[in-house]
C-alpha cells in the first residue's frame, strides 16, 4: 500500500482502537486525559483524511472513562471500555454512535466490577462486548448488546480455569454462526484459560 494520510491527535491522548468502514472512513478511539481523569473519545476521518467529527461516551462530564476497542457495522460505531465508579471499581461500558457521531445508545453495567476489552459486531446491528470481571468470582464477561433496544442482554460470566485470580481477556472472535470465542490468561503465571 501507498501511504494515504497522517493526523496528530489531541494532546494528552492515548489511542485505543482503530477501524475503517467500506467507504474508507477511519474511526479512532482514544483516552483523553483532562484534569487528571480519562475521557473516552472517538474521532472520524474520511478516506482523504479530512476531520469529520469527534465524540465520546459522555463528553460533557469529567467521568474517568475509556474506550478499549471500537468496531463498525451497519452504519454504526460501537465502543466498549469502562467508567470508573470509585478508586477501586471499574464498570463495563458499551456505546453506539451513528454516522454523524451522535450517541444512539449506551449502557454502564453497575453490578460488575470489570471492563470491556473487545467489541465484535454481528451482521444484524447487534454486537458482543467481551471483557474481564475482577470480583465476585473472577472471570470473562460477555454481553450481546442491541443498540436498537438500548439495552444489553444478560451479562454472562465464564470462570477462568485454574486459581481464582483475575483473568485478562486478550482477544475474542466470533464465527459465521455467531459463536463467541475468547482467549484469557490469569494474573498468575501457572494458570491460563
Amino acid at each position: 500500500g501507498t501511504f494515504q494520510f497522517t493526523r496528530i491527535g489531541e494532546n494528552n491522548s492515548i489511542p485505543t482502537g482503530l477501524v475503517a468502514d467500506s467507504t474508507g472512513n477511519v474511526y479512532v478511539s482514544y483516552a483523553l486525559t483532562v484534569g487528571g481523569v480519562q475521557q473516552s473519545r472517538v474521532v472520524k476521518y474520511n478516506a482523504s483524511g479530512t476531520f469529520q467529527w469527534r465524540t465520546g461516551y459522555n463528553p460533557t462530564t469529567t467521568n474517568d472513562e475509556s474506550f478499549a476497542d471500537i468496531a463498525f457495522a451497519n452504519g454504526r460505531v460501537f465502543g466498549v471500555g469502562y467508567v470508573r465508579a470509585s478508586a477501586s471499581k471499574l464498570r463495563p461500558m458499551v456505546a453506539a454512535f451513528d454516522g454523524t457521531g451522535a450517541r444512539v445508545a449506551a449502557e454502564v453495567q453497575t453490578t460488575i466490577n470489570g471492563f470491556c476489552r473487545k467489541a465484535l459486531p454481528l451482521g444484524d446491528g447487534r454486537f458482543y462486548a467481551v471483557g474481564t470481571q475482577s470480583d465476585s468470582g473472577p472471570g470473562v464477561i460477555s454481553s450481546l448488546y442491541n443498540p436498537a433496544s438500548g439495552s444489553a442482554a444478560v451479562w454472562n460470566r465464564k470462570a477462568t480455569p485454574g486459581p481464582t485470580n483475575t483473568p485478562v481477556t486478550f482477544d475474542a472472535a466470533i464465527d459465521n454462526w455467531n459463536n463467541l470465542y475468547y482467549a484469557a490468561n490469569s494474573t498468575r503465571s501457572d494458570a491460563s484459560g
